[in-house]
């Protein structure tokens, strides 16, 4: 199932609906920033601050200025917001309820995936049993054409009767190319929703499923 585009669309939708409630949810914790810079000079700086022109009494030993040629950097900031009138959870409420809806449209993606292969499965077992079912029958015309080709040639029956002979085996091939044709498309769909190469489905044998008064199935 997570493999067909409309369930993969909607388990992505999903993903992002829950990631947005824990965002949300992660803004009514307090926030720590951390900050920090090294800085890489050609020539000496200052590597502290200078708030007065140094003096012999004066830090740092000696009265002159720190120079260096790398300067290092921190800084580390803490804030929370104890009130915001409602503003966090009513976003949270929102984002839970979209989380909500991401949920159905997935369960529902789901179940008309299922609802599709099921019905592509009973379509091509459906399609291959009247494909059988005419294969006997254009049999069964071929032989009562040839009985009325002998009979027509011993003279006891008219060429009328095989001309409607040869027409009625035309007509029962002519269908048997489009139950045919429905078949290699109920096939290919089938083949599409299961993810399973097309010459599998076309040589392997597909179980046979009995259908119940209440609208199940269960294999045979």
């Amino acid at each position: 199932l997570s493999q067909y585009p409309t369930v993969a669309v909607a388990r992505a939708a999903q993903s992002r609906a829950r990631a947005e409630v824990r965002e949300t949810g992660a803004q009514r914790l307090p926030r720590i920033t951390l900050d920090g810079s090294a800085t890489q000079y050609q020539l000496p700086a200052i590597v502290y601050p200078l708030h007065g022109f140094p003096s012999p009494t004066a830090a740092p030993p000696g009265g002159n200025p720190v120079f260096d040629h790398t300067l290092f950097q921190g800084s580390a900031l803490a804030s929370w917001t104890f009130y915001d009138f409602g503003a966090r959870s009513g976003r949270t409420r929102a984002a839970r309820e979209l989380a909500g809806a991401a949920d159905a449209a997935l369960d529902a993606a789901e179940q008309s995936l299922v609802a599709r292969t099921a019905g592509a499965y009973l379509r091509v077992l459906s399609a291959r049993q009247v494909l059988a079912a005419q294969d006997q029958r254009i049999a069964a015309i071929a032989a009562e054409t040839e009985r009325t080709r002998r009979l027509l040639a011993e003279g006891k029956l008219a060429r009328i009767e095989l001309l409607r002979a040869d027409a009625t085996l035309a007509r029962a091939r002519a269908e048997r190319s489009a139950i045919g044709g429905q078949l290699d498309v109920a096939e290919h769909e089938l083949s599409q929703l299961t993810a399973r190469p097309w010459e599998q489905l076309t040589r392997g044998a597909l179980p046979a499923v009995a259908l119940r008064d209440s609208g199940d199935a269960e294999p045979l």
